[in-house]
């Protein structure tokens, strides 16, 4: 009676290893999913590809693991899928912020000349 209980015991408490593992491989695809997601809406496709479709490939094998019931490999896949998707949306908006910031560089730049130019002409004519 008591081998039974225990027996009984350890398939529940293996089971429910099992289930929490497949639920962290269940989110972090998921995680995965939406960090691709973002990653293209940052222009991560422009400026950083390689990284992107390296983090979908990630993210289709962990998924075909999952199907397979490799939860470990999954998660896995998974959370690199999801990293590679981070760093392809940090080069994404720094290559964009740094885009902007010289934009801004050169119409400063352009006000700076065009301000130099406007000078002379106006104290040119408050000597006469």
């Amino acid at each position: 009676m008591k081998l039974q209980l225990l027996l009984a015991s350890g398939t529940c408490l293996l089971l429910g290893a099992c289930a929490t593992q497949d639920l962290r491989s269940t989110e972090a695809i998921a995680r995965a999913e939406n960090s691709i997601s973002q990653a293209d809406q940052a222009g991560a496709r422009r400026y950083d590809p390689a990284a992107l479709d390296s983090s979908k490939k990630k993210l289709n094998d962990a998924k075909i693991a999952e199907d397979k019931g490799e939860q470990t490999q999954a998660l896995y896949l998974a959370q690199q899928a999801e990293l590679e998707a981070e760093m392809a949306t940090a080069k994404g908006r720094t290559a964009e912020a740094n885009k902007a910031a010289e934009e801004v560089r050169a119409s400063t730049e352009a006000l700076r000349t065009e301000s130099a130019r406007e000078r002379p002409q106006s104290t040119a004519g408050t000597g006469e």
